[in-house]
């Protein structure tokens, strides 16, 4: 027995699958299920011919052994046994003489049905996926362009063509060592990021001035940019040395999940950090402090010649009030451009792989009922 045939022995063995003695007159809720057409098995290669077949037509011939058989009671009711069921079928009064069941063989393997639904639950993202890649290409550097781009392509490249090699060992060996490499590359890229954004955040100076600032915050973004580059690369092969391991132990797909969920979560913090930080150093630049100055200085001066008599009712302690809440309101934006400038987003740099990981683990470790028409896979948790 070769390790494929261990595997799906293994895969049949958490499948528990119940017959029902006749469906015809139950009514199924799909509203909620997650629906996969039956033609977008087909374009995942020839691999998945025969499940496609085995759907459209589900009768077949089989030398009647142990196997997957769909059950046609022709509206009676089969006599349980041990937890299961027999093919002897009850009479309306619930005796023994309803006849035999029929048992028509399912010329479908469970395991490349949930291969199926997993490929083509990856399939839904890829759009998605191309997106967030053309968004890292276009902040690349000119050093790290080809690099960069050549491990995206490598990772693309095991995407599109792991559908048709799912049951290719050597395939799957020679990629997984590619994105293996990847994968470390990108974690040690990750860890070298921060450790610069957080030496970013350790100068601490009495005054700034507006030009140093600026200088901080751009090396902030590059920094972020390759956090967010890294991230993305670091899930991206996370999630295909899974698929390429073919380890759908549930804690394991857990642990993946968790660890893209760290740094997602150890970015948000840094960015929060660098936020105040930079609020901070805005505020007490040397520009900012001239012109919070200038701005008390007026508001005051408005205040004192509103108190001398005989003018308290000319404009000119309006109009210096009015210039000190209009210095105040540039402090104010310039400190808000400064900080936003770090603003974005990085929970879409490892969303789409955390929930492919997490679809996986409900697909292979979860109870689930598989139903299907003639168009449609649906799948219910």
């Amino acid at each position: 027995m070769n390790e494929n045939e261990i595997t799906k022995s293994e895969f049949n063995e958490i499948m528990n699958v119940q017959y029902l003695p006749s469906i015809k007159d139950i009514d199924i809720d799909l509203s909620k299920a997650e629906k996969y057409p039956i033609t977008n098995v087909s374009a995942l290669g020839v691999a998945f011919q025969p499940l496609v077949s085995a759907m459209q037509n589900i009768t077949g011939t089989n030398i009647g052994k142990s196997g997957l058989y769909w059950v046609n009671t022709s509206g009676k009711e089969m006599f349980k046994s041990t937890g299961g069921f027999i093919g002897s079928l009850k009479t309306d009064a619930g005796l023994v003489g309803g006849g035999q069941a029929r048992l028509n063989p399912f010329q479908c393997d469970p395991v490349m049905l949930l291969a199926s639904i997993a490929l083509m639950n990856i399939e839904k993202k890829l759009g998605q996926i191309q997106e967030l890649q053309q968004n890292i290409i276009d902040y690349l550097k000119t050093q790290e362009k080809a690099k960069i781009l050549g491990n995206i392509n490598v990772l693309n490249d095991v995407l599109e063509n792991y559908k048709f090699n799912w049951d290719n060992e050597k395939y799957k060996t020679n990629k997984h060592i590619l994105v293996q490499d990847i994968r470390k590359d990108s974690e040690q890229s990750l860890l070298l990021c921060r450790n610069q954004i957080e030496r970013q955040l350790v100068k601490k100076d009495l005054f700034h001035i507006d030009e140093k600032i600026r200088l901080i915050v751009k090396n902030l973004q590059e920094e972020f940019r390759g956090y967010q580059q890294a991230l993305y690369l670091y899930s991206f092969s996370a999630f295909l040395e899974i698929m390429l391991l073919e380890n759908f132990d549930s804690q394991y797909l857990i642990s993946v999940a968790n660890k893209m969920k760290e740094y997602t979560g150890n970015y948000q913090e840094l960015y929060t950090s660098c936020y105040n930080q930079i609020e901070g150093f805005s505020n007490d630049s040397i520009q900012s402090f001239l012109t919070k100055g200038l701005a008390e200085v007026s508001k005051s001066a408005g205040g004192l010649i509103a108190k001398i008599p005989r003018m308290n009712k000319r404009s000119l302690d309006k109009k210096l009030m009015s210039v000190g809440e209009k210095l105040d309101k540039i402090k104010d934006d310039k400190v808000q451009k400064t900080v936003d400038a770090l603003e974005t987003s990085i929970s879409e740099f490892s969303s789409p792989f955390i929930e492919n990981i997490e679809t996986l683990n409900i697909i292979f470790n979860k109870p689930k009922e598989i139903l299907f028409d003639s168009e449609n896979i649906y799948l219910l948790t």
